[in-house]
C-alpha cells in the first residue's frame, strides 16, 4: 500500500513539474495543447516500459 501511495504521489508531482512549466511559457493555445499531447505521450511511454519490464521480471 504505501508502495503505491509513493507512486501516485511521484506521478502527481511530476505531471505538476509540467504543468507549471507549460503554463509559465504563455504559448498559443494550439501550441500549448500540442505539447500537453505530447508529455502525454511521453508519460504513457514511460508507463508501459515500466510495465513491461516488470512483467518480465515476475
Amino acid at each position: 500500500m504505501a508502495d503505491m501511495i509513493a507512486h501516485s504521489l511521484w506521478f502527481v508531482l511530476a505531471f505538476a513539474l509540467v504543468g507549471s512549466s507549460l503554463a509559465l511559457r504563455r504559448l498559443p493555445l494550439h501550441h500549448l495543447v500540442k505539447m500537453i499531447l505530447v508529455w502525454i505521450a511521453i508519460f504513457a511511454a514511460v508507463w508501459i516500459v515500466v510495465l513491461a519490464f516488470r512483467g518480465l521480471s515476475g
